[in-house]
């Protein structure tokens, strides 16, 4: 009987030691991101969502994703452009989990996101649309959603920003071609 109590102690300090030993890699991949190093950072979440695939966890890094395809779409140099082809197909990649668990503020994330990139391809705004409806379905007591909606369907998506390259590397030099 001690043994029993002995493991099951045993397997519940393993659990909680890997519950806080994915988060610290999520903190890890979060700072490497804020740093300025998104190819990294990517890599760095991949591996903190592989031990624990939390939602709270994809929704921060679909959301760096998202931030990143932004600043690299908007940096004329071919190379950023290839990345924010790569990290838009991740981003999207990342949000899909919302279509098994609905959370509305994440979805009005992942509409802002697609309407700010309906700016270079407008053909993502009716997408974009779309997801603020289903986020609003979800919560319709929500006075700030319902305003966001109604002023993403009465405008169209704003225009791209003017290309300037970007003051931080679009890769560290470790990655660089």
């Amino acid at each position: 009987m001690i043994a029993v109590a002995g493991l099951v102690g045993l397997v519940a300090v393993w659990g909680a030691f890997r519950f806080i030993a994915a988060d610290a890699r999520v903190r890890h991949a979060n700072a490497i991101f804020s740093e300025g190093h998104p190819v990294e950072g990517a890599e760095a979440f991949e591996a903190a969502l592989d031990a624990r695939a939390d939602n709270h966890y994809r929704r921060i890094f679909a959301d760096r994703l998202g931030d990143s395809a932004l600043a690299f779409k908007a940096d004329p140099d071919p190379r950023a452009q290839d990345l924010a082809d790569d990290f838009y197909e991740r981003a999207r990649d990342a949000y899909a989990y919302l279509e098994t668990f609905p959370h509305p503020n994440t979805i009005s994330e992942y509409a802002r996101f697609l309407r700010a990139w309906a700016a270079y391809e407008p053909e993502v705004n009716s997408e974009s649309l779309e997801l603020f409806e289903r986020a609003l379905a979800l919560d319709p007591n929500n006075p700030a959603l319902a305003s966001e909606v109604d002023a993403a369907v009465a405008s169209p998506p704003p225009p791209a920003p003017s290309p300037e390259p970007s003051p931080t590397p679009t890769t560290s030099p470790s990655t660089s071609p």
